[in-house]
């Protein structure tokens, strides 16, 4: 019975392991974007940049394309142009996310905190 069990627990887990993949949607790892489709993850640059960071994150139309990003305490617009800088503390270890604003689709919170070493 207990052989029988975990048989079962194997199969659930390797069917449902593809459930936690990113099939859609886009990351920002400055300077790539990464765009996954069903078809595979398509890499891009978005800039030149290659300075070292310590966290980045990016807002997205609906249709996938990128409206902004933010490296570090940068704000950078689609093109890569600076547009803004957020509050920074020297030595950060940042954590950030960039959401919808509730009901205003064309506004976002950039949410970010960071630790003294």
């Amino acid at each position: 019975m207990m052989m029988k069990n975990l048989s079962y627990l194997i199969v659930f887990i390797l069917l449902s392991t593809p459930l936690f993949s990113q099939d859609h949607g886009s990351w920002v790892i400055p300077p790539y974007q990464i765009d996954f489709y069903d078809s595979g993850p398509v890499v891009s640059t978005i800039s030149s940049g290659s300075n070292p960071f310590h966290v980045s994150a990016a807002a997205f139309k609906n249709n996938g394309e990128l409206l902004f990003y933010v490296k570090d305490h940068e704000i950078y617009n689609e093109n890569t142009n600076y547009i803004g800088s957020l509050t920074e503390s020297a030595s950060m270890q940042y954590e950030m996310e960039i959401i919808n604003v509730p009901g205003q689709s064309d506004s976002y919170f950039i949410i970010y905190g960071w630790l003294a070493p």
